[in-house]
């Protein structure tokens, strides 16, 4: 796939083909644009906006952690993304779940395995 990155301080386009990148270079881009991404989503929450003490850790947390969960949500399912309408139900119905890729991949292989039985 074909990136165009716009270096917004002197207009310059840099392009990348991920294709023609290193595996090492693919990893620690995707790592870091993840890693980042999710970090953007709880920047603004301050901790000295909450009270003291353990009730205001508390709240600190849970709001750090609703922010995070929207976040990861939105790049498991393909909604609410920045640029994007792309929707895959399938995430959808997991992230619903709660379910991790493993478990999902488990339930739909039960499912399947299931309605063989059943047609057979």
């Amino acid at each position: 796939m074909l990136f165009n990155i716009q270096v917004a301080k002197c207009n310059d386009l840099v392009q990348f083909d991920d294709t023609k990148l290193p595996i090492a270079s693919r990893n620690f881009a995707l790592e870091y644009g993840l890693r980042q991404w999710i970090a953007d989503a709880h920047a603004q929450i301050k901790r000295l906006d909450f009270g003291a003490g353990d009730s205001g850790d508390a709240a600190f947390i849970k709001k750090v952690r609703e922010k995070v969960t929207q976040r990861v949500t939105a790049l498991r399912t393909g909604q609410g993304l920045p640029g994007t309408s792309v929707v895959d139900p399938l995430r959808v119905r997991q992230a619903e779940l709660g379910l991790s890729d493993d478990e999902m991949a488990a339930a739909m292989a039960a499912a399947a395995a299931a309605k063989s039985k059943k047609a057979a």
